[in-house]
């Protein structure tokens, strides 16, 4: 009797516990840190404290991790052994190049912004984003927009003529999110950059009338950051392009390239180059050069913060001028290949070619892999070719095509690759990744079914978007399922919405 009446104990102050938590729904403060410990371990360390192992000691001070941990982000990019940049910055290949293919691009200067412009910016703006240094929360500014979006229009127009960025607006608070692995090395923590509100409304002026120019000169195959793009169109072009060389008969073949700390190893000096390259007027590069210098972070852990650190290269993750930088500074790439495509995404470049002839594929594909890797070189990012993948199609499912050597390094290619979140196998079924994803439901399935009774069926709608159709409506266009497939992604479908609906009642 005495164990009955623990168990109901327990029981009790479980329900007590999750309907005092998750009351409020899905909008509750409490509701996804209740949860997400049960459905998700990604990102997720049980002690907020920090601690790291630094040449075999351990460093628990919040303040010595803090300091470590942005001594680490702000210096990743520095040790990279590459080709120096000429003093004369005209004599760089990718400027080379840049000009022989538009020997005459338009000029461009900054034009004055007005008030509506920077008003909508304000309100389109979302106000839940974390507060940067300078302690002025989003929703403050956008609660008197029309009021403020005058004087911001001057101070942003001031800037385009003097061609300076203000030094305060580019202090950033870095926290620093652990990723996975081994949580006492440094190199499994990645930085999340916070930068003041106002900083982003002077970036989004710099950005609206910088895309617009660039949007034409942009290579079709540059497939991040822009409007109308995404992964799921990456994707379907390079799928799309396999399966018309298999159905002409060719082999095809692609090489995943591998960079570390991409948007942290661009130097500056090569950046401003290609701008010019590109059209840009020296006043309008001048503003450019002059956001880029004179940057800082600092890294906050809970009340804890590390010293100001400078930062010398690379474009900041979290702004909003960074991503339209990175693309600028690596459009030309596409110029130094011969025959095959280069599909890029950010940091995720895919090299890819088909030919009726093996042997002339893989001399084609080494060659152009060896390019590619000379290109990282001169423009100092950093590539990693011993964790470069591949992987190859055979004409009527034969794979005659088994490895590629380059650089003095051999890649093997392998019976799936996983490319933006989805594992592409050598048959081009997605069975491996249709089977993951549904997997992956059915445990968090598993977690609704103790859980479900204890929530009202707002919450479990919100965990049933969150963490599981957000799975299946990932890139969904380009899985091509047969009917078995269908069949398993359905009964998934089916069992959820069941669980949702009509809930059976699980004991703990």
């Amino acid at each position: 009797m005495q164990r009955n009446l623990c168990t109901k104990l327990k029981r009790q102050s479980i329900r007590h516990y999750f309907s005092e938590r998750c009351a409020g729904g899905p909008k509750s403060k409490d509701f996804w840190p209740t949860l997400k410990p049960f459905l998700s371990n990604k990102g997720l360390l049980k002690d907020p404290v920090i601690i790291l192992s630094e040449n075999d000691n351990i460093i628990s001070n919040q303040i010595s991790v803090a300091s470590t941990l942005n001594e680490f982000f702000v210096n990743a990019a520095q040790d990279i052994s590459s080709v120096p940049i000429p003093d004369d910055i005209l004599n760089h290949p990718s400027i080379q190049k840049i000009t022989d293919h538009i020997p005459a691009p338009t000029a461009f200067d900054f034009s004055p912004v007005t008030s509506e412009i920077i008003n909508t910016f304000i309100t389109k703006s979302n106000s839940k984003k974390a507060t940067g240094v300078d302690g002025i929360p989003a929703k403050i500014i956008k609660s008197c927009s029309k009021t403020i979006s005058e004087p911001l229009a001057k101070l942003i127009n001031l800037s385009f003529a003097t061609s300076a960025f203000p030094n305060r607006l580019k202090e950033a608070q870095v926290i620093p999110v652990y990723k996975k692995k081994d949580p006492l090395d440094k190199q499994n923590y990645r930085p999340i950059t916070i930068l003041p509100f106002i900083s982003k409304l002077f970036e989004k002026a710099i950005n609206s009338q910088l895309s617009t120019h660039f949007e034409n000169m942009f290579n079709p195959f540059l497939g991040a950051f822009r409007p109308g793009m995404g992964c799921q169109s990456t994707l379907l072009r390079l799928v799309e392009d396999w399966r018309k060389a298999l159905d002409s008969h060719k082999y095809v073949a692609a090489i995943l390239m591998d960079l570390t700390k991409a948007f942290d190893c661009l130097p500056h000096s090569l950046l401003l180059g290609k701008l010019s390259a590109y059209g840009l007027s020296d006043k309008s590069c001048s503003l450019v050069s002059n956001y880029l210098s004179n940057r800082k972070q600092r890294v906050k852990l809970g009340p804890h913060y590390s010293e100001w650190a400078d930062i010398v290269r690379g474009v900041t993750q979290g702004s909003i001028l960074g991503p339209l930088l990175f693309n600028v500074f690596i459009n030309d790439i596409f110029h130094f290949l011969d025959k095959s495509s280069l599909y890029n995404y950010a940091d995720d470049n895919t090299l890819s070619y088909a030919h009726s002839n093996s042997d002339t594929l893989i001399h084609t594909l080494q060659q152009d892999c060896t390019s590619t890797l000379q290109w990282f070189n001169i423009n100092q990012m950093k590539a990693n070719p011993s964790k470069f993948q591949a992987i190859s199609f055979g004409k009527r499912g034969t794979r005659d095509i088994t490895n590629f050597t380059f650089e003095n390094t051999t890649i093997h290619c392998e019976n799936s690759v996983v490319l933006l979140g989805i594992e592409i196998d050598h048959s081009l079924t997605f069975n491996t990744h249709i089977a993951n994803i549904c997997k992956k439901a059915a445990r968090q399935l598993a977690v609704l079914k103790r859980l479900g009774h204890l929530l009202t069926r707002q919450g479990k709608l919100a965990i049933f978007k969150s963490f599981i159709t957000s799975n299946f409506n990932y890139c969904p266009l380009i899985w091509h399922f047969c009917s078995k497939n269908l069949k398993k992604f359905r009964r998934e479908h089916f069992d959820l919405f069941t669980m949702i609906i009509h809930p059976r009642i699980m004991t703990f």
